[in-house]
């Protein structure tokens, strides 16, 4: 397990060497750990299915279902966060549970949903997803990722797996069943997706919090496109009738310089986010 004290030190280090590298830092958008928060947290809008709930570890969001044909969003508005000025990288990071997966069909759009639409423009989305599909003869359940608000999952578009190689470990998150293990397996998994307004890029950084050394990468190509007040970010659980999705630590940072985040990359790969090490709470 990670020494808490001297994860903060590595990212201490590392943070004030991009201090030296480049003046510019990058500002925090919007956080929450929910921890001050009852009910609905401010700025999200929920049905009655989302609400804030005590954990071992603290206040998390928490997202129910309890129908197999329809599905429950929260939606975090960027009217809630500030405006992210000239900033061409949009980072956005959060820590997910998920718990008792199941679906109606294979390969079919999955039950618990992220999804990024920055703008506003309905057309204009992309999505993190928990879902299965059949990769390399069996039906596996796994992350994955893609434009639009609902991506058919694949091996094409999986987390955490390599054609000819299988999945990273800690990514191939088994079969199906109706089990309450089945899902994330109990483990809270950090993302982090960053966004270059200006190129359209995307790149996805997993990381299982129960055992850090388990991470994965993924990286897309996707639109040019402006984050603006028009614009939210949307978790979504449904038509599992009996699954649970619980969100933590959310936040959302800019990254002045390209070349400024490729070494804020390094600083997570060497000691985990910033936010992480300096949250209170400490996923065992």
């Amino acid at each position: 397990m990670t020494d808490p004290t001297s994860q903060k030190f590595v990212i201490a280090a590392a943070v004030g060497l991009m201090a030296m590298l480049h003046p510019a830092h990058g500002a925090i958008l919007y956080s929450s750990s929910f921890e001050n928060d009852s009910e609905t947290p401010v700025g999200w809008s929920s049905s009655s299915n989302w609400s804030v709930a005590e954990s071992s570890s603290g206040k998390t969001y928490a997202g129910t279902d309890n129908s197999s044909s329809s599905y429950y969003p929260s939606t975090l508005g960027f009217s809630a966060i500030e405006d992210p000025g000239d900033a061409p990288v949009v980072n956005f990071g959060f820590d997910i549970r998920i718990e008792n997966y199941r679906a109606l069909s294979s390969g079919g759009a999955g039950t618990f949903r992220i999804t990024l639409q920055p703008n506003g423009t309905v057309a204009n989305k992309y999505s993190i997803g928990l879902g299965y599909a059949e990769i390399d003869g069996s039906n596996r359940l796994f992350f994955y990722a893609g434009a639009g608000s609902s991506p058919t999952p694949s091996a094409a578009n999986a987390i955490g797996y390599q054609a000819g190689s299988g999945f990273d470990t800690g990514f191939d998150l088994g079969a199906l069943g109706n089990n309450p293990e089945n899902g994330t397996g109990g483990n809270f998994y950090h993302f982090e997706l960053a966004l270059n307004t200006q190129t359209g890029d995307i790149a996805i950084t997993v990381t299982n919090l129960s055992d850090p050394s388990q991470k994965a990468v993924y990286s897309d190509a996707w639109l040019k496109t402006s984050v603006t007040q028009l614009g939210a970010l949307t978790f979504t659980t449904g038509v599992a009738s009996e699954g649970i999705m619980e969100v933590d630590n959310v936040i959302i940072s800019t990254v002045p310089e390209p070349s400024i985040y490729g070494l804020a990359g390094a600083a997570m790969a060497l000691g985990g986010t910033v936010w992480r090490a300096t949250s209170r709470k400490t996923r065992r």
